[in-house]
């Protein structure tokens, strides 16, 4: 998504984000940042609500930060937030999210829980109900979006399965198709994953 985290050590909390590399086509920000280079800005404090930042996303359409937090939370930034300073918007998503993704094309955003993957609006806030939700999962960890597909990948079974579903696919939808990992059809490394067949 060109957009990583800088996280702190185990025992602290993680409860900020450091900007390290945002899309090439924003001016005046470096093209290529790295893991030892100062973050340009610093989005930190006690207005931000952030807690422990679990995952973070991009919003292109409306140009913001999304940063999954404490597992229930997801919150928006805008792109050039930074300091102690309060999120566009708050939404209260399941208890247990694991991962989030942008569907920027379609102006979505996934939320991943243990056993389900819930849809909501870029803008949605607060106690909003989402669009759809997906049943059927048993630990997703990770989700992608193939916008050209038209198609949702879901990285499942805490991660040795990767089931492919409709991108619209919503209650307890089959998958066009599973990918095992123990059979070799593909391979996570960290939040890298590669699809053999």
């Amino acid at each position: 998504m060109g957009l990583h985290a800088r996280r702190r050590g185990r025992r602290e909390a993680r409860r900020d984000v450091h900007l390290l590399e945002l899309p090439a086509h924003h001016p005046g920000l470096p093209p290529r940042a790295s893991a030892n280079d100062p973050p340009p800005r610093t989005i930190a404090g006690d207005a931000t609500g952030l807690l422990e930042i679990e995952d973070i996303g991009y919003d292109e359409a409306n140009d913001a930060i999304v940063v999954m937090d404490n597992h229930l939370t997801v919150r928006r930034f805008a792109r050039t937030a930074r300091g102690n300073i309060a999120p566009l918007t708050s939404l209260t998503v399941p208890n247990g999210t694991t991962a989030i993704a942008a569907d920027n094309f379609n102006g979505e955003l996934l939320v991943a829980a243990t056993d389900a993957v819930a849809v909501y609006r870029f803008a949605d806030d607060g106690q909003a109900a989402p669009v759809r939700t997906l049943s059927g999962i048993t630990g997703a960890q990770g989700l992608l979006v193939d916008t050209d597909a038209d198609q949702l990948f879901v990285l499942d079974d805490f991660g040795s399965m990767l089931h492919v579903f409709p991108r619209t696919a919503s209650r307890a939808a089959a998958p066009l198709r599973t990918l095992n990992a123990a059979q070799g059809a593909f391979a996570c490394e960290g939040f890298r994953m590669a699809i053999c067949n």
